[in-house]
């Protein structure tokens, strides 16, 4: 499926070439009622001309890791909170706070890729700094949550177990394969660990 931008931003695009906001609002409407106004702002970010899908690309990488990292702090919280039981219930909370958390790092680390395109170890640099803001992020949000609360309905082991599990799951090969990064050299990050 093709996605194209609004007329509104191709028209934006073609009357200047500095970045601007787009404004969205409107009612949400149930059977002719008026249930509740939203609004939202967002950059319009100006990629130079033929680096449109570079820009593409990297972005696409920083969303699709960022989705994954949200349903991670998902699992864990509920795995903390909640142990093995078959407790359900809704925890679409935690995924708008995450979002919420990282939108400001999210515009300004694509900005920052936008103006190193085609310069792959700046990008690879910027990449890892949005890995390391999702990792924090993400052990952020998992305090947060976990540790609120009262400690007779919630095991600390259980808490522990899953703030670990997570932090080993955010440092692991999948993270890095979804940004697109190359994997640490194992014999250097040892040789480093020994001399501090």
């Amino acid at each position: 499926m093709s996605r194209e931008p609004a007329r509104v931003i191709e028209q934006y695009r073609n009357l200047t070439q500095e970045d601007g906001r787009l404004w969205a609002f409107g009612y949400d409407m149930d059977n002719m009622k008026a249930r509740c106004w939203y609004d939202a702002t967002m950059p319009i970010m100006i990629v130079p001309k033929g680096q449109e899908g570079i820009f593409k690309g990297l972005v696409e990488k920083t969303v699709q890791a960022a989705h994954w990292v949200c349903g991670i702090i998902r699992g864990r919280i509920k795995d903390a909170l909640f142990g093995d039981s078959d407790t359900r219930g809704d925890l679409s909370f935690i995924q708008l706070h995450f979002w919420n958390h990282t939108e400001a790092a999210f515009y300004s680390h694509a900005r920052q890729l936008r103006d190193v395109l085609g310069e792959q170890e700046k990008e690879n640099q910027i990449l890892e700094s949005w890995r390391t803001a999702l990792q924090k992020s993400a052990l952020a949000i998992f305090d947060h949550y976990a540790q609120v609360g009262d400690f007779d309905y919630v095991d600390p082991r259980t808490i522990a177990v899953a703030r670990n599990d997570l932090g080993k799951t955010l440092n692991g090969k999948k993270l890095r394969d979804l940004l697109g990064l190359p994997q640490p050299d194992r014999k250097a990050t040892k040789s480093q660990r020994k001399s501090q």
